[in-house]
């Protein structure tokens, strides 16, 4: 059988070899145990069961803002980036890429002309846990999702090992319900007593989908009556949502820290224009209040300056995005880059 080189972006280098299945229905129906899967249309919960049989990911611009595409940057398989789906049947041979590189992971980078750019990690499993501690990153968001009950523990005590963890609540998001099962309330108030066990001196804890300061000053208190007189953690909020930057003064006053959920805004279709002036306002905001702020998300490497230029001095990320995000933030000289 002819094999075919799908060719674009490697967004996690490497070599992959198999045949190409345009979706999960295929995937799954399939005998053959080396595919490469187009997961534009995949839920997190089919991505993590077809695992065993993958050796590569192609992803079009189309799904790349996806929770899929975010979470399959951690799954140590190649990903490629095309313009549009191969035109290429269900099971036909193919391959892309290039043996990976060994660029290490760094925590921080310096601009071309002095700024600053600290990183910490996106993670949502072990082997990604693992791989943030080993390049000394701090877990800047833990998603917890996707840990299995008997999984939650193992990963709640291997976070800790960074040097500062931010764990994020249970994200009832439409496209991440499939992997909850339960009562809202019961699964949010039985991670809320999992969590309180942990060490607080170098613990965050993250609350998504915020619209309402109230929502922020609720866990605070419900968290802290689980402490019994113990050290409160961190509190923060991802802001991710119109209603949050139009009360950004009200949710941050109940903030530690904050993050900003460029992914989920991205796809919210708001105007370039207007999310940079959201994101500069609560850049603006949040230095105010003494508010750590944090910038959440994979951006295409032409957004990187326009985001710099908000203010934005710390990036969350897949750990094996950030080699490319550093090399992009190295060369930036942003005043010759961005127009006054």
């Amino acid at each position: 059988m002819e094999t075919t080189r799908i060719n674009g972006i490697s967004l996690v280098p490497g070599a992959a070899k198999g045949h190409y299945c345009s979706g999960a229905d295929t995937a799954s129906s399939t005998r053959r145990k080396t595919l490469i899967l187009l997961i534009d249309h995949l839920d997190i919960s089919t991505l993590k069961e077809l695992r065993p049989k993958l050796k590569g990911l192609v992803v079009t611009r189309a799904g790349l803002l996806s929770h899929t595409a975010i979470f399959a940057r951690e799954l140590s398989l190649p990903l490629l980036l095309v313009e549009s789906a191969p035109a290429l049947a269900d099971g036909a041979s193919v391959y892309f890429g290039e043996p990976g590189d060994t660029r290490p992971i760094p925590n921080q980078v310096t601009t071309a002309d002095g700024l600053l750019i600290r990183f910490s990690a996106s993670v949502w499993s072990l082997d990604g846990l693992r791989q943030a501690i080993l390049a000394d990153l701090p877990i800047g968001l833990l998603r917890t999702e996707a840990l299995t009950p008997c999984r939650s523990g193992a990963a709640y005590a291997l976070a800790m090992k960074a040097s500062d963890t931010v764990i994020r609540l249970y994200d009832f998001d439409a496209d991440k319900s499939d992997l909850l099962h339960g009562d809202e309330a019961g699964l949010r108030a039985s991670q809320l007593a999992q969590l309180a066990a942990l060490p607080t001196q170098t613990l965050g804890i993250l609350l998504p989908g915020v619209t309402r300061p109230e929502q922020m000053r609720t866990l605070r208190e419900q968290f802290c009556s689980l402490l019994r007189g113990g050290l409160p953690p961190r509190f923060g909020a991802m802001l991710e949502t119109r209603e949050a930057f139009l009360l950004l003064p009200e949710v941050l006053s109940f903030c530690d820290f904050a993050h900003i959920g460029l992914n989920t805004l991205l796809r919210a279709d708001i105007p370039l224009p207007t999310l940079l002036d959201m994101i500069s306002a609560a850049v603006r905001e949040a230095t105010r209040q003494g508010v750590a702020l944090t910038l959440c998300g994979e951006p295409p490497a032409d957004l990187l300056p326009r985001l710099v230029a908000t203010g934005i001095r710390r990036l969350c990320q897949a750990p094996s995005s950030l080699p490319d995000t550093a090399s992009a933030l190295s060369e930036l000289r942003l005043w010759q880059t961005i127009s006054p």
